[in-house]
């Protein structure tokens, strides 16, 4: 249950960010390169680019469905004892620090920079037709 969890959780989490960069990506195709992006704004290129988002949420997530587990808390109190926590244990200090490196920047750099560049020009085409 543990596994499923804490996969699930962040398949989630990872695909939520995903869709956010495809909404501004489409607003940015729709508002500054209509005509060269009308061809591609239909069902089929949006159920496929829906795809493709779970699956690379998905695929970014496999580590924690295969390292995550319960473990037993080792405490001195007696009222906190029995407590177990659900969480990704790692074979190595180096394969936690690749996949937090990963995921940092597949989920929170690329997305920022995407994002930024897709509402910066929204934005900037926004003014130019204010101001004619």
């Amino acid at each position: 249950m543990c596994t499923l969890y804490h996969g699930t959780e962040t398949t989630g989490k990872y695909a939520s960010v995903i869709f956010v960069v495809l909404l501004a990506a489409d607003r940015y195709c729709a508002m500054c390169c209509p005509m060269l992006c009308a061809r591609y704004r239909n069902y089929c290129i949006a159920v496929s680019t829906s795809v493709i988002a779970w699956i690379i949420a998905f695929s970014a997530a496999i580590p924690l469905f295969l390292y995550s587990e319960v473990i037993e808390l080792q405490t001195y109190r007696t009222e906190e004892l029995n407590k177990s926590v659900c969480i990704a244990k790692w074979p190595s200090l180096t394969s936690a620090r690749w996949y937090i490196t990963f995921s940092s920047i597949l989920i929170y750099a690329v997305p920022l920079a995407l994002m930024t560049y897709f509402n910066y020009n929204v934005l900037k085409k926004l003014r130019k037709a204010l101001n004619n």
